[in-house]
């Protein structure tokens, strides 16, 4: 009984031996990381649109906003936007109470409707007057109803292409590195241990509307809406991919 005991005793001292050797051996590696820039040119605008109403009802007040949106959606129609490339991305009503100091309570005194949407534009020739017909409402009511301009972006139905060839071209930089690593140390590259793709992103510049209703009317006087629109300045979306490679090397 004791020789075996002492046999198994050995035997799991073997392989304990084995396993922490085995792992104390990591493998020879050159390790690089590489990037990869693209600019692309805009091709879309998405439009956010703030549809808003107050009035002495819940009902009236979504009545006068109703009014708006199908003004709007009757002005996507004329400019050949998709039904799906214009989305309700918030909805509301809500009371509005005023503060009474004598009493100390505050009461309701009318109700809001809040509707907000926004648009997928493709043809950026035909943004500014889209915008400029859908900021110009009727002046009579523009105290208790109205159409503002959220906020503008920009979008290219090509990032995905670009994403693409900005992923290929950092993994062919990282070769090119690893290879004047390589032949600098007087080795060679066996193949790749592994790869990380760190997400690739793009930098979308958007052009915010601060204080909504002095942008909308900053754009109704500075273009006629009928005329060529308010002129906007896509400037560049920048996408960019970054990767770490490692690379298993032999002498």
């Amino acid at each position: 009984m004791k020789f075996l005991g002492l046999k198994f005793f050995v035997s799991a001292a073997m392989i304990f031996s084995c396993s922490l050797a085995m792992a104390e051996v990591a493998p020879a590696l050159i390790k690089v990381g590489s990037f990869s820039e693209k600019n692309i040119d805009p091709n879309i605008m998405n439009i956010n649109l703030q549809i808003w109403a107050k009035a002495a009802t819940a009902a009236q007040a979504q009545e006068m906003a109703n009014k708006h949106v199908k003004r709007i959606k009757e002005l996507t129609e004329k400019f050949k936007v998709k039904k799906e490339d214009v989305q309700t991305e918030y909805y509301s009503v809500t009371p509005e109470y005023a503060y009474e100091h004598k009493t100390g309570i505050s009461r309701i005194q009318g109700y809001s409707a809040m509707h907000s949407l926004t648009v997928t534009f493709k043809n950026l020739d035909q943004a500014g007057q889209f915008i400029d017909q859908a900021a110009s409402g009727s002046k009579a009511d523009k105290e208790k109803s109205g159409v503002t301009i959220g906020n503008i972006g920009w979008d290219s139905d090509k990032k995905g292409e670009a994403e693409e060839a900005c992923i290929s071209q950092a993994v062919k930089q990282a070769r090119g590195r690893a290879d004047d690593l390589a032949k600098a140390a007087g080795v060679k590259i066996k193949g790749v241990y592994s790869i990380t793709n760190q997400q690739v992103y793009a930098n979308y510049e958007s052009a915010p509307m601060a204080g909504a209703a002095r942008a909308q009317n900053k754009m109704m006087m500075s273009a006629d809406a009928e005329s060529g629109g308010t002129d906007f300045s896509p400037g560049k979306i920048k996408i960019r991919a970054d990767v770490n490679i490692e690379y298993l090397i032999q002498n």
